[in-house]
């Protein structure tokens, strides 16, 4: 989880991960208990499909700095390791693709970033469905990129699909669950 909560005009910053699956882990209610107030955030749930990429060091949302801001990162997809310049590296495919922003964002805004993203490794990925927390002293900013690729796609494009509802978005699973929200556009970048 990472959050920003406006407590009294000011913001307070929540940054939480665990090796624990989301719906394990009992600290999760006491931590979400601070979500009170405005709040702009993202809640991830990780499924790794790589052993040796598990555990704290590689559950979302990342955090990098870049130049004043401070970008947190959840995805979910997969990218061709060969898609990168460093493929070899012992990070996830989530976390280059981050470094990646990191790199764009000083010149590029976070959606024009989040559309670069798209448009470079789209081709060789099976989803980049994400969102981008971006912040700085000035500015607040949530962005969401949903965008699947049918032509690596393992699963029903159903699967790929992230549903808006109000000020959310939720996976298809999570949208079916609480039977509420509207696809998003594939390849659409939404700011929230």
């Amino acid at each position: 989880m990472a959050a920003l909560v406006e407590v009294n005009g000011s913001w307070r910053q929540l940054y939480y991960r665990s090796g624990e699956p989301i719906y394990e882990d009992p600290a999760l209610d006491g931590i979400s208990s601070l979500l009170r107030g405005r709040c702009v955030g993202v809640i991830h749930s990780r499924r790794s499909s790589r052993k040796e990429l598990k555990g704290i060091g590689h559950t979302h949302p990342y955090h990098v700095r870049s130049g004043p801001a401070e970008l947190f990162f959840a995805h979910n997809g997969s990218v061709l390791r060969k898609a990168f310049n460093e493929p070899d590296l012992p990070y996830t495919d989530s976390f280059l693709l981050l470094n990646e922003l990191a790199r764009w964002i000083p010149s590029l805004s976070p959606r024009e970033a989040l559309e670069r993203l798209r448009d470079s490794f789209g081709p060789e990925s099976t989803s980049l469905n994400s969102a981008l927390l971006y912040h700085t002293l000035s500015s607040t900013e949530l962005h969401v990129l949903n965008y699947y690729n049918l032509n690596r796609a393992k699963e029903e494009e159903e699967y790929y699909k992230l549903y808006r509802w109000e000020e959310y978005v939720a996976s298809s699973s999570v949208a079916a669950w609480l039977e509420v929200g509207s696809p998003l556009g594939n390849g659409s970048v939404v700011s929230l």
